[in-house]
This record gives C-alpha cells, structure tokens and sequence, in this order.
C-alpha cells in the first residue's frame, strides 16, 4: 500500500501514515497526494490481475492479497479517492480474534457464538 502511494506521486508530495484506535480494532490510515484513483479504476482495484501499471512489471494482485488477508483476519481495506488528487487506504484489524474472544464483527454478527 505504501509502494502503491508512492508511485502514485509523480513529482513532489507526500504519503501520510496514521494509526489510532478503537475500543475493538486498531485503525492504519496511508493518505498520498498522488494522482488518484478514477471511479472506473476504483471499481475494479481489488480484482485479481488488475494494474494500471506495466504488467511486465506489476502482476496486479498487490491490493487484491492485502484485502484477503485482512479479511481472513476479520479486518478490512477500504480506498478512497476523489479520482483527481489523493488516496487514501484505510485498514482496520481486530485487537483480538473474534472466534476466540466473542468480538461482534460485521453486521452485527458475534463469530463465537456460531
């Protein structure tokens, strides 16, 4: 994600990293001034193969892994981004894993008690 924001940069700017949390999750921010990401773009980011990069170079399943893994993990990548300038990756992670701690994850599903 971090490479993803970087490269984004074409000259001069920055890449933002933030971590805060919350009472169940620990939040990371990663926020680049970059070109952005179209809604078109957008729409199919997480799609495995999927790169507006070189393939010969780029397999397009960077963001695609990430995702899983998160999820696998009961956590989530979210992506942001007016389509004009700026980024911005949001990944949420679990303090603790909800099958062992009876965590409420999602839409009000609780994992331990199923």
């Amino acid at each position: 994600l971090i490479l993803n924001s970087i490269e984004a940069i074409e000259s001069k700017g920055f890449v933002l990293i933030t971590t805060h949390e919350t009472a169940d999750r620990v939040m990371v921010s990663i926020k680049d001034t970059g070109s952005g990401i179209s809604q078109e773009t957008k729409a199919r980011i997480f799609e495995p193969f999927f790169t507006t990069k070189n393939p010969q170079k780029h397999l397009g399943m960077g963001l695609n892994i990430a995702k899983e893994v998160l999820e696998q993990h009961y956590g989530f990548l979210t992506v942001e981004s007016d389509g004009q300038q700026g980024t911005e990756y949001q990944i949420a992670i679990p303090k603790k894993h909800p099958l062992l701690s009876g965590v409420v994850v999602g839409k009000g599903q609780n994992l331990a008690n199923n």
